[in-house]
């Protein structure tokens, strides 16, 4: 797949990972399903969804208040992931992102990855899904104290490449990533159902 004209002139491409690079959020939302279950509880898709991009262990927060569980929000954090990392092996790309990248990779554009998820798991989601030779710069929830929609794991991002924020194109699915990309000043590519938007 080419690189759009449009995008010709940003000199760094900053990646969201689960549900842009990767169709994980199906595994995402099934690890927490699980740890919801586990205690009589049912939620749909639609409600993690439109949480996209938030900690683990911010989300175990939310779910706890939301339902009144009484275990801790790190305690439900440590719970999905657990149940997160046994799925990731069957985590592929969509099937624009590696020819895309390899474009961009020749022609020179820095690229990164700017996420919401462990370190650990990102690493191994990269490595799953054969993108890890493509990415020296990863920003995860480790690296900044303020998360989506607040602007620093994609101002990280471009301060790691070496470039300005008006230099550089997030691509984001979430709602929370697309307000971060805009409160940082960069430009914006929605990725829907796993296909380049607008």
């Amino acid at each position: 797949m080419a690189v759009p004209q449009a995008l010709l002139r940003s000199r760094g491409f900053i990646f969201d990972m689960d549900g842009t690079l990767v169709d994980s959020m199906p595994f995402h939302i099934m690890a927490w399903q699980q740890v919801l279950e586990r205690r009589g509880i049912h939620e749909g898709k639609e409600y993690f969804l439109a949480h996209g991009g938030v900690p683990s262990f911010v989300m175990g927060g939310k779910l706890r208040e939301r339902f009144g569980i009484k275990e801790s929000a790190e305690a439900l954090a440590r719970e999905k992931t657990e149940n997160y990392r046994r799925l990731i092996p069957g985590i592929r790309p969509f099937p624009w992102v590696i020819p895309f990248l390899t474009e961009a990779r020749e022609r020179g554009t820095g690229l990164a990855v700017g996420t919401g998820t462990l370190r650990e798991n990102a690493r191994d989601v990269l490595r799953a899904a054969g993108l890890d030779g493509f990415f020296g710069t990863v920003v995860t929830s480790a690296d900044v104290t303020r998360y989506k929609p607040e602007p620093d794991t994609f101002l990280l991002c471009a301060e790691k490449l070496g470039l300005q924020p008006s230099e550089c194109t997030v691509f984001e699915d979430s709602p929370l990533g697309f307000e971060a990309a805009h409160r940082g000043g960069f430009s914006l590519v929605k990725v829907r159902d796993g296909q380049l938007c607008c």
